[in-house]
């Protein structure tokens, strides 16, 4: 089915997955296989396929398959990442005095 409009389609395996009934993960051997599938499918039809891993492995399984645009972060991952090396910066000048 063509949708006028729709240039891409992002994929979030870890809200597929829990609407499958799985943990929310991208780990499932199943989760994988349907995403890659979907991304197969959308790619034939001449769109941009988007996915969003933290799964090193799985982010090259899915360039090899054309997914056209790859996030491989989480905001609140990346903003407590953040703060991490923030807070510990600061304890490390506490500690050099």
């Amino acid at each position: 089915m063509e949708i006028e409009g729709i240039d891409g389609i992002f994929i979030g395996p870890a809200d597929l997955s829990v609407d499958l009934g799985y943990p929310p993960t991208a780990d499932v051997p199943e989760i994988q296989k349907i995403v890659l599938d979907a991304i197969d499918r959308i790619v034939a039809r001449g769109k941009a396929a988007g996915i969003l891993t933290l799964d090193r492995g799985f982010i090259t399984v899915c360039l090899k398959h054309r997914a056209t645009f790859v996030a491989t972060g989480i905001d609140v991952l990346t903003l407590a990442f953040g703060l991490r090396q923030l807070a510990n910066t600061g304890r490390d000048a506490a500690n050099a005095v």
